[in-house]
């Protein structure tokens, strides 16, 4: 992905990057290569990277065969990762 920096406004590919921050919470983030700007993609600790992973099975599944039950679980594992995110956002500010 092509983005442009806030700060040197120069265009450049985005190079994910992930650093332990305590325990088991991990952050993903990408730098500018001009200007060294850095920019957080977002947090996750076990909890999260569970849940994604959970997820991303059942996504999978789902596109093979659809399901009400697949689809409903789908939707309230997004609910407790999207509620699991804001938690650790709002503890590492």
């Amino acid at each position: 992905m092509i983005v442009i920096c806030d700060e040197c406004k120069k265009e450049f590919k985005i190079k994910l990057r992930v650093r332990i921050l305590k325990e088991d919470i991990e952050e993903e983030y990408f730098i500018c290569p001009q200007c060294k700007a850095e920019y957080r993609v977002n947090l996750t600790n076990e909890k999260c990277r569970e849940l994604r992973s959970q997820l991303q099975d059942l996504q999978k599944q789902y596109s093979k065969r659809k399901t009400t039950d697949k689809f409903n679980r789908i939707k309230k594992i997004q609910k407790e990762f999207r509620k699991e995110m804001l938690k650790l956002n709002k503890e590492l500010k």
